[in-house]
């Protein structure tokens, strides 16, 4: 009974069903990724998902409703038919079995089926790394915030990430801007960093913070973020042009 088997711990509706149909024998209506993209082109289903999968389990309850013999070897025939030939670019219709009822493959829209909605914009933030050099050639490293992006993690001293540029706030005074920008893409936002340069050897300010210094060969250990092994490269290419 999938009512009972969802009421242990890790078992959803398609687990339930697959256990009811490949392990018991009986009829049900398992519906796996692989599925729904096999059901969504057999029924040339064009709404967007996730929208679109209730109508693709109702669809593909149609299907395995008259499955009443060998409803076990039909879940399995379907998972192959859609890890192995209704794949998701390039499906193999020559070879599938269903290609006689395939709504889809008639439209000729079978590749983009099924949709997925056009993902939004990631925000884009903007900020400013800074490359401090003291008297020995060492560069300025920051122990990051835990409250912050890469937080407990070494990087190399920024200003805050924001979306408006006209926000951003000078970390340091009396910086060089070096018309140098790294992007990187985290998996919510993109990050455009200026570079800034300050060397304290020729900077009779005070520099304010807590900071660690690093040699080239201490920086070339590794251990870094990728957003600061960028900036890093960058520079020391630059140092030795």
């Amino acid at each position: 009974d999938e009512t009972v088997l969802k009421n242990l711990p890790g078992i959803g509706d398609y687990t339930s069903a697959a256990i009811r149909a490949i392990a018991y024998n009986k009829p049900a209506n398992v519906v796996d990724g692989n599925i729904e993209r096999i059901i969504a082109r057999i029924f040339a289903v064009e709404q967007p998902m996730p929208e679109a999968k209730k109508d693709i389990k109702v669809k593909a309850g149609l299907l395995s409703d008259w499955q009443k013999n060998r409803p076990g070897d039909y879940a399995q025939a379907l998972m192959d038919i859609g890890s192995a030939i209704c794949i998701p670019k390039k499906p193999k219709c020559s070879l599938c079995p269903l290609i006689n009822f395939c709504k889809a493959r008639d439209k000729g829209i079978e590749a983009g089926l099924p949709k997925k909605k056009p993902k939004k914009p990631k925000p884009q933030k903007h900020g400013r790394v800074y490359w401090i050099v003291n008297q020995k050639g060492e560069v300025a490293f920051q122990r990051r915030s835990d409250t912050l992006m890469l937080g407990g993690m070494l990087g190399l001293p920024t200003s805050e990430w924001v979306e408006n540029t006209t926000e951003i706030t000078d970390l340091i005074k009396n910086a060089n801007k070096s018309n140098l920008e790294i992007r990187h893409s985290f998996t919510h936002f993109d990050l455009y960093l200026e570079v800034f340069t300050v060397d304290i050897s020729k900077n009779t300010n005070h520099l304010h913070g807590d900071y660690i210094w690093l040699s080239e060969q201490d920086i070339n250990q590794g251990g870094l973020p990728t957003l600061f092994e960028k900036v890093v490269k960058l520079m020391i290419k630059l140092d030795k042009v």
